[in-house]
């Protein structure tokens, strides 16, 4: 339950709960679940092959980032110029 990168899954007497207004829907803890208990009603939870990223419509854009999960965490540190460029 610490994996989720918004934080909003808090287990309770043995049960599960998702905060709906914290969830982005990314769906990192239906990948990482070791027993498929999660569930998303809005989201196809379902392996996507890799697909290169060359030119690309919007369905296979979609295809794409549900295949490659992963999660930024970002911190307030500047980032110094000369690595910008």
């Amino acid at each position: 339950m610490n994996d989720c990168p918004g934080g909003c899954l808090q287990l309770v007497n043995g049960k599960l709960y998702i905060s709906q207004s914290a969830c982005i829907e990314c769906g990192h803890c239906y990948a990482i679940c070791p027993q498929g208990a999660i569930r998303m009603a809005n989201y196809q939870c379902k392996e996507e092959p890799v697909v290169p990223m060359t030119e690309i419509d919007s369905d296979t854009l979609l295809k794409a980032m549900r295949s490659r999960r992963t999660i930024r965490h970002f911190t307030a540190q500047p980032v110094e110029e000369d690595k910008i460029r």
